[in-house]
C-alpha cells in the first residue's frame, strides 16, 4: 500500500480531485456512459434525469481533468479516466456489504496479504465468483 506522506504536492492535488470527482453519484453515472462512449445532445440530461447544470458541470469537470475525452460531441473515458472508474468500481464491490467490510478488515491482518486491500479483494472476488 502506497504512503501519502512520500507524495508532492500536485500528486496529492490531483488525487483528491479525483475522489472528489467519483464522490458524486451523477458522475460515476457520467463516468460510466463514458466508458460506453456517448454523443452529448440536449436530451442527454433528460435522458440521465439530470439538471443541466448536474450534468455539464461535472462532464467540463471531468474533461478538464483528463478523465473523459470531448471529440466534437462524442465523449469517451480516457485511460485515466478507465483507471479511475476502475479504483471507483472496486471501492464500491469492495464495501457494498457489511459482510465484505467485516471480511476485509480480518483478512488484512492474514500475512499473507501483506495488508494489501487489493490481494484482499482479489481474494473476495474469487470467493464471491
Amino acid at each position: 500500500m502506497g504512503s501519502f506522506a512520500n507524495l508532492d504536492v500536485e500528486t496529492l492535488k490531483s488525487y483528491f480531485k479525483a475522489v472528489e470527482l467519483i464522490s458524486k453519484p451523477d458522475n460515476i453515472i457520467l463516468l460510466v456512459r463514458a466508458a460506453e462512449g456517448f454523443k452529448g445532445s440536449n436530451q442527454m440530461p433528460i435522458d440521465l434525469e439530470l439538471t443541466k447544470k448536474r450534468y455539464y458541470t461535472p462532464l467540463q469537470e471531468m474533461v478538464d481533468f483528463g478523465l473523459v475525452a470531448k471529440a466534437g460531441m462524442n465523449y469517451s473515458l480516457t485511460p485515466k479516466g478507465k483507471l479511475v472508474l476502475g479504483v471507483a468500481t472496486d471501492m464500491l464491490e469492495l464495501m457494498g456489504s457489511d459482510k465484505n467490510i467485516e471480511l476485509t478488515g480480518g483478512l488484512l491482518g492474514i500475512k499473507q496479504f501483506n495488508n494489501d486491500a487489493k490481494e484482499v479483494l482479489g481474494f473476495l472476488r474469487k470467493v464471491h465468483g
